[in-house]
């Protein structure tokens, strides 16, 4: 029984295998001045990179949506604030990407993709 677990660890160690960070992006003031696009950390977590494929694929080459990936990343209530897309984004290899969706799979509270486009 430890054995079993100790193996199922190790496969979902296995597959997250991306450090992102999702920050949020807020007007604050500061002075009586407002400083657009402040970002502060909301959840450094471990994620899964995936590829466009199929329908969804051709319709972002049409769009010209080329920089864009899905984070598949472990589901936690403290994500459902994700259902605001315009508040955040995600930080991933030194490159800056905004959320146009948050997938949460049919409510299954399993998995989240997020499908995002490179901020150039």
């Amino acid at each position: 029984m430890f054995n079993d677990f100790k193996t199922k660890q190790k496969e979902l160690l296995k597959t997250f295998k991306h450090k992102i960070e999702i920050k949020t992006v807020k007007d604050t003031i500061v002075n009586g001045r407002r400083i657009k696009g402040v970002e502060t950390s909301f959840h450094p977590c471990y994620a899964n990179i995936l590829d466009l494929y199929g329908k969804e694929l051709y319709s972002a080459l049409e769009a010209r949506l080329e920089n864009t990936a899905i984070f598949e990343i472990r589901y936690c209530q403290k994500l459902e604030a994700l259902r605001n897309k315009e508040d955040f984004i995600i930080v991933w290899q030194n490159k800056k990407y905004k959320i146009y969706y948050p997938d949460f799979l049919g409510y299954k509270r399993d998995y989240i993709h997020l499908k995002c486009n490179e901020v150039l």
